[in-house]
């Protein structure tokens, strides 16, 4: 250890210290686990196995011994350190350099799983200061405190009944096992409680902990024998000590003096069997277990949010610099009138899909949204039916559909998102999962009607072009920048908040009887003390299970109220509840539609948006005169990610993540959980099949269970921030709790590069990923993988080559092992695939080969040996000629040539090059500049018919296109 710079620690909980570079202090660290510290396992706080708050407070006294310090002048406990079921905890105690005037250290205790991932945040959980003792005459070691503890039992106090302390401290939420259970006896004397503990024999020994974290826990336990809290019948945990001086080490037993010091507020001193002082608290504050963080610390991993991140400044661009020019369409209508043309299209288009201005009247917005959503839903199916498409590029354009706090006009302006923009954002999401690298989102902002002083209100082409060459497949444009969204863990919170519920509230649950709907009224009701729930459905009290949950929340003290009410109903809702009054919302309802996106229709969005995101819209507009403590929505990730074959889903979660934006930014409360996969196997959750599953897993996704879905539940709402939706900065009302695991991520990213949502979180080599045949880029793409194994492998060998190459992505579609065996001849339909499987394996074998395949890939080629024969024959027509190269750079080239003004300095000189160029392919010499030498070659008869030095634009062109064929 020491060959390392540490030095051992000699404490149980803290292995090892070092003194920091450059003065900066001192790390002590330890490992924690149920392995090693068996006795951790007596103290368990609502359903948890938590290190008690006399736990990080022995670590600070070990910190303060460590670097010279008497006393822990203060220690607020933030987050709650859950010992894991399995593994272990690394612990990092940091102090600080003394302050110049008061020569105090900071100290921080932190912790983090062990095998957790590298980007993972540690957590907080205590920070304080270490300094000299507040009073310096305080009694030493071998000395009975004067008129203190020295006389036992102390005078004049009256002796107290200990039946039914722990049974009580249970029923509050906090469970000790036998070595926690140290209460022996307890007296009164006026506000002041005296009591005797004692560790229980099993503890081992105790002279290598300053004070053992158990014996002074127990001491806490007398709280309740006094008037030291608000409410005696809930559960109250350490929150904040100040001035602990440590005087005597070793105790097995505890002489304790408790005494009132303010609202839920106390004083201690504590001495051992024989009088002589041990420790003085000069102020321990005590908060109520729901406001104490419990549930929230090991579900961190699982807890993410999306960042928006600048990308590029394009305050220097000018329309077509660099860029191909964009074909616009006013909206979906227009899309399709380009589409009845039968002339080619050009490589880019953008369709506008913006919300028309004024007011609508209440209640009609749900209608608004998911009309919308219809119109572009058939205008893209149009499109993808249409092969001329394949080579073009769409880009749906929309204006304040997204939001962050990133995004500059959330600093300032309060600006109101647009519902249906974002319902599009989740629907082509989905659309651009299924068919990658064909759609482009670009939410422009208030840059639709142009930029400022532009009195036309053109809509700015250099920001639209920029953004769609910015290699991502989602973009908002702010003022002149181009932002990309990003997953990213959320971070530790800085403190913990109140929950927003409690014992006075009356929450009404959506979905009330479903699955997640009854896991949520279980949990408001055990551990937050809810004790009136109003619980939705559409069958109401003749759900399945709907009594048993009822009668089970009866029994806990809650009144529960069970109603049929098909929540997409405005005038429903709107009447239940003007009957019944709420304090909080909670929408876990929803309801599943999925297949691909050329298969859906109007109606079958109307099917997934009419209990959610229509419910979510009630829900919000009829409850603005109530006074509201909690919104919350429950979401899905699919519509962050755009799950293939559930754009209707996507699209009406995505309104309500984008509805939690706008009621935050209005000053209400709201909060939007994206929820990836739950082990639930009943409900809407539960519906997803085995394959739907797989494929998620692929992309990294694994299933909460019940436990850390609860634990998440409140590590958002407990968030101090979302308490305060009135404040100056705008806060995120987004958050996905979801298990992210990121090692399928990260092994598909090495060969077909990393989703650009997870860019963030999964570091791979920068790479460009080659063009499906048809498109083109901005630089020489490297050939697909298949285009380089066909080159290396023998000519004979090209159909195995390519047979291979079909049969392993089959299995990897359907989830087989390596090993097994896929028959080239058998039907696709008889091997397992669907319509949405057979979409994920056009995809693979598109990123594979760079073809353009379509959807109907496998039903055209029915069996693994005829598509592989369809995609070498592919691959064979588009392998290119160095002419059809040529070609493909060329036509680049004139895409650039719009962007050059006419009085550009460097004009002269383009023109020059490409005379030059022209000279050489054709055979003509090349013009002579001043100071070079004459040509070689003979004058041509192309040369003699054109002055090439006098030759316009127009001129080279035709000349090109004359001798290369192409006119």
């Amino acid at each position: 250890m020491s060959g390392a710079g540490l030095v051992s620690a000699g404490h149980p909980l803290l292995g090892a210290s070092v003194q920091l570079a450059q003065g900066e202090g001192t790390l002590l660290t330890g490992r924690l686990s149920l392995e090693s510290h068996e006795w951790l396992a007596d103290h368990t706080v609502a359903g948890r196995v938590v290190v008690p708050g006399t736990g990080l407070l022995e670590m600070a006294l070990r910190a303060a011994d460590e670097v010279g310090c008497a006393a822990v002048r203060e220690l607020t406990l933030q987050n709650q350190m859950i010992v894991p079921d399995q593994g272990a905890l690394h612990l990092q105690v940091r102090v600080g350099v003394p302050a110049e005037a008061s020569g105090e250290r900071r100290i921080t205790v932190h912790s983090r799983a062990e095998h957790a991932p590298d980007d993972l945040a540690w957590t907080l959980h205590a920070e304080g200061l270490l300094g000299a003792a507040p009073d310096p005459e305080r009694p030493t070691t071998g000395t009975a405190a004067p008129g203190g503890l020295g006389l036992w039992p102390p005078a004049d106090a009256e002796e107290a009944e200990l039946d039914g302390l722990y049974d009580g401290l249970a029923a509050g939420g906090l469970f000790y096992g036998p070595l926690f259970r140290g209460v022996r006896k307890v007296w009164r004397r006026g506000a002041e409680v005296f009591a005797e503990v004692a560790l229980d024999p099993g503890a081992g020994t105790t002279g290598v902990f300053g004070l053992h974290p158990a014996l002074f826990d127990s001491a806490l336990h007398a709280t309740g024998f006094g008037s030291f809290v608000a409410d005696p019948t809930v559960g109250w945990l350490p929150f904040s000590w100040q001035d602990v001086v440590l005087t005597g080490r070793g105790a097995t037993t505890l002489r304790v003096r408790l005494a009132p010091a303010g609202p839920n507020t106390m004083t201690l001193e504590l001495a051992d069997g024989e009088g002589r002082p041990v420790a003085t608290v000069g102020s321990l504050a005590l908060r109520p277990l729901a406001a104490s963080g419990i549930d929230r610390s090991g579900a961190e991993d699982a807890h993410f949010r999306v960042e928006w991140t600048a990308l590029k400044d394009l305050s220097a661009s000018r329309p077509g610099e660099g860029h191909a020019a964009v074909h616009w369409c006013a909206g979906p209508e227009a899309l399709r009138e380009l589409m009845v043309d039968e002339a080619p299209l050009p490589a880019t288009v953008a369709v506008l899909c913006t919300s028309p201005a004024g007011e609508h009247e209440a209640g009609a917005e749900p209608d608004l949204v998911r009309e919308r959503a219809g119109r572009l839903l058939g205008a893209v199916q149009q499109w993808l039916a249409d092969e001329r498409t394949t080579g073009t590029r769409l880009v749906v354009v929309t204006a304040n559909a997204v939001g962050g706090p990133e995004l500059p006009e959330a600093r300032g302006s309060r600006v109101s998102l647009d519902l249906a923009g974002a319902a599009l954002w989740g629907l082509m999401r989905s659309a651009q999962s299924e068919n990658p690298g064909r759609f482009t989102l670009v939410d422009l902002g208030d840059a639709v009607s142009g930029p400022d002083g532009d009195p036309d209100g053109a809509l700015p082409a250099a920001l639209l072009a920029a953004a769609v060459a910015a290699d991502e497949p989602q973009v908002a444009v702010r003022g002149r920048t181009v932002w990309a969204p990003r997953l990213v863990r959320a971070a530790p919170q800085s403190g913990a908040g109140v929950p927003p519920w409690g014992p006075d509230s009356c929450v009404l649950v959506t979905g009330g009887t479903g699955a997640l709907g009854a896991l949520v009224a279980r949990h408001l009701v055990h551990q937050h003390g809810v004790r009136e729930l109003l619980l939705l459905s559409r069958r109401g009290p003749e759900a399945p299970g709907a009594e048993e949950l009822r009668a089970e929340l009866t029994s806990a003290g809650a009144r529960v109220t069970v109603l049929a009410c098909d929540v997409g109903d405005r005038a429903a809702l709107a009447a239940l509840l003007t009957a019944h009054p709420v304090t909080a919302v909670v929408h876990t309802a929803g309801a599943l539609d999925d297949g691909v996106f050329t298969a859906l229709t109007p109606e079958r969005l109307g099917t997934v948006f009419a209990p959610k995101a229509d419910a979510a819209l009630h829900l919000d507009e009829l409850t603005r005169h109530h006074e509201l403590t909690a919104f919350v929505l429950f979401s899905s990730a699919a519509g962050v990610f755009g799950n293939p074959g559930q754009a209707g889903y996507a699209a009406a979660n995505a309104v309500l993540d984008a509805l939690a934006e706008r009621r935050r930014a209005q000053g209400l409360p709201a909060a939007s959980l994206a929820w990836g996969l739950w082990e639930t196997e009943t409900g809407m959750v539960g519906g997803l099949g085995s394959e739907h599953r797989r494929r998620l897993g692929r992309g990294g996704a694994t299933a909460l269970s019940a436990e850390d879905g609860l634990a998440l539940l409140d590590l958002a709402l407990l968030d101090p921030a979302l308490l305060d939706p009135a404040g100056e900065t705008v806060l995120p009302a987004l958050s996905l709790p979801m298990r992210l695991d990121l090692a399928p991520v990260r092994a598909a990213a090495a060969e077909n590069g990393c989703p650009a949502l997870l860019r963030a979180l999964v570091r791979t080599p920068s790479r460009r990923a080659a063009a499906p045949s048809g498109v083109s880029g901005g630089t020489a793409p490297q050939d697909p993988a298949l285009v380089q194994r066909l080159a290396e492998a023998p000519a004979d060998q090209g159909g195995r080559v390519v047979l291979d190459a079909v049969t392993t992505q089959v299995r990897a579609v359907l989830g087989h092992p390596a090993a097994y065996e896929i028959d080239p001849g058998r039907g696709f339909l008889d091997l397992g695939f669907d319509s949405l499987t057979a979409v994920e394996l056009r995809n693979r074998l598109t990123a594979l080969s760079g073809l353009r395949l379509p959807a109907t890939l496998v039903f055209d080629h029915p069996t693994p040996g005829a598509l592989a024969a369809h995609v070498a024959e592919e691959l064979r027509r588009s392998t290119p000629t160095p002419a059809r190269r040529l070609l493909a750079e060329l036509k680049s080239l004139e895409s650039a040539f719009p962007g050059i003004p006419e009085d550009d300095s460097d004009r002269d000189q383009v023109t020059r090059q490409l005379q030059a160029l022209l000279s050489r392919w054709a055979g003509i010499p090349v013009p002579r500049q001043p100071g070079a030498g004459t040509g070689a070659a003979a004058e041509t008869p192309a040369e003699q018919e054109l002055d090439l030095d006098s030759a316009s634009a127009q001129e080279l062109f035709d000349l090109l296109d004359n001798e290369l064929g192409t006119s």
